[in-house]
């Protein structure tokens, strides 16, 4: 993931340069579109054998999308509202955010799980062990290089989950208004006073 942390700040660098020049639309879509391509580059092309070069291009390009649809999402937020505002909804949205994403977590992990859980052959604490810091210390090879094998066969549906969701982001994403740079406090629908 470390491609992925290197191109998601310096993308949110560019996008926050730029946001003012071109507006929110021509960011956050494309943005999000590279983010949907790369996580579906990881669900064809990741695979055992597959080179490391792969998932380090797609990681790195889903945080460039990332980092261009994220910052300006937020910079749109932030102007929706009067500057006294502000501080209220960038936390709700990171709140959002995170809440998301451990949720996200949550059902990524499961889907692992539930994968590995479907290889009888497989003690129940065989992937703790693998992916412990002894790297598989109690199991013996044979064991070791079946669970590699499971748990890689297993990454797929996690990376067609991943997949889905940045799809449903960019398809939510096609709908962000047409705004205009400054004009977002006009739009917003206000209770009658």
């Amino acid at each position: 993931i470390a491609p992925m942390a290197i191109g998601w700040p310096l993308s949110s660098a560019l996008a926050g340069r730029l946001v003012g020049r071109v507006g929110y639309r021509p960011l956050i879509r494309p943005g999000l579109a590279v983010t949907t391509l790369a996580a579906l580059g990881l669900a064809l092309f990741l695979e055992p054998g597959a080179s490391r070069l792969v998932p380090r291009i797609a990681s790195g390009l889903f945080g460039v999308g990332l980092g261009f649809a994220n910052t300006v999402t937020l910079i749109a937020v932030q102007g929706s509202v009067d500057f006294r505002e502000r501080g209220v909804v960038t936390a709700s949205t990171m709140l959002f955010r995170t809440i998301g994403g451990a949720l996200a977590v949550g059902l990524l992990g499961e889907v692992l799980a539930g994968a590995l859980r479907r290889d009888p052959s497989l003690a129940a604490d065989a992937a703790r062990l693998l992916a412990g810091s002894g790297g598989g210390d109690g199991l013996v090879q044979s064991q070791r290089d079946h669970l590699s094998n499971v748990l890689a066969a297993s990454l797929s549906p996690v990376f067609w989950v991943i997949f889905a969701l940045s799809l449903g982001a960019f398809a939510i994403g096609m709908y962000f208004p047409r705004l205009r740079l400054g004009a977002e406090r006009d739009c917003h629908l206000r209770a009658p006073e």
